[in-house]
């Protein structure tokens, strides 16, 4: 359509705009849209009515154009931010961090995206205007998914903002299934690689090489454009502080782009500098606002109280924790708190997402230049002042591999691999700052799974060898090298103990440490019934099968069906049957399950170990033990390295932050058989107190072990079995807290079932013959003071725990307490009891293979046997009858109830052949009951002991605050010494 001349002046813009709405003509209405620009080209109904017509006439190459004019036009910058949102509204459910954080952080979620209840209802409300005004928009049906996000509410922010074009919004959202400037933007990038990678597959000629350059510096622009769009578009949600969508854009766009930006950030072309800086300030304002939003959330996010720091490191430490006041203390935890909350995996999620690979190809000074600001110190630890400081490389660096060892649970190959290709990444980064690169240096590979020691010795390798001239010691060269290589060392060494305390406590769940490979990518993506899914419990012998969940649901559908009644029946029975092979298989595996002991009485007995023929180097371990003990050597070899300079105060922060969470009581569980196992007993007796107090937080959360073959084991730390193989492991380390230890463990035997006692042969089947009654004893008793892997099962827990507790009597010397557990293994522990009765004929010990009886015992025995409780425990026919003889060679007895007397022997002997009679008659008497009595008896009496030294302790207190130690562990009979 023409318009003449003289009406030009007649015309306003309202007119010509208004014309163009009226018009039924499409060629009509560009004319005179062309017409009305060439007027008023600034008008931003103009331009926006030009944008509409475009999609209308499907010539989206003119409305690509027409859109970054509205993109560069200020009057339009709500409008562009309205249409990245929505954009971002139909790509959220597919943005990886927005669906970890709603599976695995659901009250995090609620806080960080959800709106408050005051704001459902206008939401609400708004979004139904929205949907029956646009009926044909396809975000309707999200919306009412996610009546309540945030998102929405910004959304309605701006669409009231833009209330003035909401006619032309309206017809562009209704036309927006044709074209969408980001989709459009993003199908062309990947359509021109496409036509590229085919272009460069035929034979080449100067058209195609035309061609493939003009697709490219297309593709390059609108690349660029939309990383200046996003930016943009952030920096309006950054001012509003809507941080958390701020970095789900930052997110999104990275990963459509990923091998565009890893190749330019790679690449050296001199053509190719000025999209690399673009790419790095897209970057480092992404990085920006991820910390604006960790910041933002992080002191809201509710997290459990951190466990109090303990002497795992030095004693210096301990003694400024004892030195602080309660108020210093509770200061302390603050601070923990506060970088725990740093430290978890919701924050360091999209900071490794988003920083690697870019992170290795970025120089420490170009961070100089910025003013990003973290909450902590850094060098990427916790600790110091507080207020924000400068972000640098090696702090972010820092934050992106803590993201792979902050994992509690379900640690596959593919996380391991992931640890590595970190690793090895960040290794070869710096091979740039060493002057003189070595063999060393240039071939360092780093294999976590199949060779993780050939890694730890490899690195101190690269270390070792001489790395040029000493005059460049105090170089800036030689100082960045040396920081990066205690950065290195960090990574490398916590990494390593990170996965050999996995695989070890894999290896004690299982039976086996192996790391099999995955048929599965991840759990987060997976539907349920797409894993194998077992209990891993040891407490019953049934460990249930819990997935493939397909067949139970056609199982379902045909029961319904009646014509197929038959298969059904098969069907349940072939399940029934697969349930009870997988049973079966999992409890011969558990037969092979193993556990971390050590003879008690060796320990506390032998009083020359050069004289002492140790057993321990002919113990033979099974090929899956030895495999565990690599892994647990490789654990207190990384433990060691760590806890020395220069990496003592990371490994410190690590542990106190990182590491600070129940669902790593694995790790710390490692470490303690790890120590126990080298015989450091008082540092492992730290961490079992602590695994104990740690599993008990989890409240029945299970941890999930990968096997193989997409079947993981759900695992309950808290299970009884496992429990009371935690006590086991306190009360025998603990050394110098006897009675402590005692109360430790009478609380498994009273917990643990004791089992029928075995009948001898020569009994005639006849149980309650008490001549021959007794227990079966361990079958992996060794002649050793070392500590070593024995059999993990219910019976066994049961024999070390009372072949411990006798120990402790002894070493208090309480004789006839221990009498009364010899009765439980009697064949085991008579040579022992032989040992008591002729140090009470004071006949000396003629045989060297016999551990002497403690000093205390020997000196309590030379004034007689005193245990008034007698005719209660003790009912060993042969036991008794030994006691007959020695009264008979006219040897004293101290064994009758206090208010009981008698005048000879003869009077005792016959009493005792009384006592004989009478058990022997008593068909209901057994060696479990008088056990389970026995232990009850004996725990309540501790216990109060216990509750005694507590008030004396708590009195003396309040009393005098003299600083004299009056604790009650110091007050305990324990002034023992260890070879007495």
């Amino acid at each position: 359509m023409m318009v003449d001349n003289e009406d030009t002046n007649s015309l306003s813009v309202e007119n010509i705009l208004e014309r163009i709405n009226k018009s039924s003509n499409i060629n009509e209405a560009k004319s005179l849209c062309l017409f009305a620009s060439s007027l008023y080209s600034n008008n931003q109904y103009v331009l926006i009515q030009r944008y509409l017509l475009s999609i209308k006439e499907r010539d989206f190459d003119i409305s690509i154009q027409l859109f970054w004019r509205l993109f560069n036009n200020d009057s339009f910058k709500e409008y562009i931010v309205l249409v990245v949102l929505r954009f971002l509204e139909k790509e959220i459910d597919d943005i990886e961090y927005y669906d970890f954080i709603k599976k695995s952080y659901r009250d995090q979620f609620q806080n960080i995206f959800i709106d408050s209840d005051d704001g459902f209802s206008n939401i609400n409300s708004n979004n139904n205007n929205n949907n029956n005004n646009n009926n044909n928009n396809g975000n309707n049906s999200k919306k009412d998914k996610r009546p309540n996000l945030k998102l929405n509410g910004i959304l309605n922010k701006l669409t009231k903002s833009l209330n003035h074009l909401s006619f032309y919004i309206s017809e562009i959202d209704n036309l927006n299934k044709f074209f969408n400037p980001i989709s459009f933007l993003l199908n062309n990038n990947n359509n021109n690689n496409n036509n590229n990678n085919n272009n460069n597959n035929n034979n080449n000629n100067n058209n195609n090489n035309n061609d493939n350059n003009n697709n490219n510096n297309n593709n390059n622009n609108n690349f660029l454009k939309i990383l200046e769009l996003i930016q943009k578009s952030c920096q309006y949600l950054n001012e509003n502080e809507n941080y958390e969508y701020s970095i789900l854009l930052y997110l999104l766009i990275k990963g459509k782009f990923e091998n565009k930006i890893s190749t330019f950030i790679r690449g050296s072309k001199k053509e190719d500098q000025d999209i690399k800086s673009k790419i790095k300030k897209f970057w480092f304002n992404g990085i920006q606002s991820l910390y604006l939003y960790k910041d933002r959330y992080s002191s809201k996010i509710q997290i459990e109280p951190p466990l109090p720091m303990k002497s795992y490191f030095d004693d210096d430490y301990d003694r400024q924790l004892q030195r602080g006041t309660k108020e210093e203390e509770e200061e302390d935890i603050e601070k923990q708190k506060k970088c725990l909350t740093s430290e978890i995996e919701l924050f360091l999620f999209p900071i490794n997402r988003f920083c690697l690979p870019i992170i290795f190809h970025i120089e420490n000074e170009e961070f100089e230049q910025l003013d990003i600001k973290g909450n902590s110190d850094g060098s990427g630890g916790c600790g110091g002042g507080g207020g924000g400081s400068n972000v640098g490389k090696l702090k972010i660096v820092d934050q992106c591999w803590k993201y792979y060892i902050c994992k509690g649970d379900d640690i596959t190959d593919e996380s391991i691999l992931e640890i590595q290709k970190f690793l090895q990444e960040f290794a070869d980064s710096g091979k740039h700052l060493k002057r003189h690169q070595n063999n060393s240096i240039l071939n360092f590979t780093i294999n976590l799974l199949s060779n993780p020691e050939k890694a730890r010795n490899d690195y101190f390798d690269r270390n070792s060898e001489g790395n040029g001239d000493e005059n460049d010691e105090n170089s800036q060269e030689s100082n960045d090298s040396y920081e990066f290589e205690i950065h290195l060392g960090i990574y490398l060494l916590s990494s390593l103990l990170y996965i050999s305390s996995w695989r070890y406590f894999k290896f004690l769940v299982t039976g086996s440490s192996n790391i099999e490979r995955q048929n599965i990518q991840t759990i987060g993506t997976l539907k349920k019934n797409q894993i194998l899914l077992f209990d891993a419990n040891f407490g019953n012998n049934s460990n249930n099968f819990i997935g493939n969940n397909n067949n139970n649901n056609n199982n379902n559908n045909n029961n319904n069906n009646n014509n197929n009644n038959n298969n059904n029946n098969n069907n349940n029975n072939n399940n029934i049957q697969q349930s009870y092979n997988q049973q079966q298989q999992q409890q011969q595996q558990q037969q092979h399950l193993s556990m971390i002991t050590h003879q008690v009485l060796y320990y506390s007995n032998v009083d020359d170990e050069s004289l002492f023929d140790d057993e321990f180097p002919k113990i033979v371990f099974t090929k899956q033990q030895s495999e565990a003990i690599k892994h647990l050597t490789l654990c207190m070899e990384c433990f060691n390295d760590l806890n020395q300079e220069p990496w003592i105060n990371d490994f410190k922060k690590i542990f106190s932050t990182t590491w600070n969470n129940s669902k790593f009581y694995w790790i710390y569980n490692s470490l303690a058989d790890s120590h126990y196992y080298y015989e450091s007993y008082s540092i492992s007796l730290k961490y079992y107190k602590d695994i104990k107090i740690m599993i008990k937080k989890l409240n029945g959360e299970n941890t999930l072990i990968p096997i193989g073959d997409s079947k993981k084991r759900l695992f309950n730390p808290n299970d009884e079995l496992w429990f009371n193989r935690l006590l086991l492991n306190i009360g025998m380390t603990n050394h110098s807290e006897i009675e402590d230890s005692i109360i430790c463990l009478l609380e498994i035997l009273i917990s643990i079932s004791i089992p029928p006692p075995s009948s001898n042969p020569l009994s005639n089947g006849n149980n309650n013959d008490l001549f021959h009654q007794q227990l079966v004893p361990s079958k992996h008793t060794f002649k050793t003071i070392k500590p070593y892997l024995t059999v993990f099962s219910e019976e066994e827990i049961l024999f070390w725990c009372i072949d411990t507790l006798a120990t402790c009597y002894e070493r208090l010397g309480m004789v006839g307490e221990i009498t009364v557990l010899y009765q439980a293994y009697w064949s085991y522990y008579k040579p022992r009891f032989y040992q008591i009765i002729n140090e009470i004929r004071r006949i000396p010990n003629q045989n060297p293979n016999l551990i002497p009886l403690s000093n205390l015992v020997k000196t309590d025995l030379k004034i007689g046997y005193f245990f008034p409780r007698f005719f209660d425990y003790i009912i060993n026919i042969e036991m008794l009858e030994e006691f007959c003889f020695i009264l008979n060679q006219g040897h004293k007895l101290d064994i009758l109830p206090r208010n009981q007397t008698v005048s000879s022997n003869r009077e005792m002997i016959d009493i005792i052949k009384r006592h004989i009679t009478i058990t022997t008659s008593n068909n209901n008497l057994t060696i479990p009951i008088l056990l389970k009595q026995f232990f009850n008896e004996e725990l309540d009496h501790f216990l109060i002991k216990k509750e005694n030294r507590e008030k004396q302790y708590s009195n003396s207190n309040t009393a005098n605050n003299s600083g004299v130690n009056n604790s009650p562990i110091h007050n305990q009979n324990t002034d023992v010494d260890m070879n007495e």
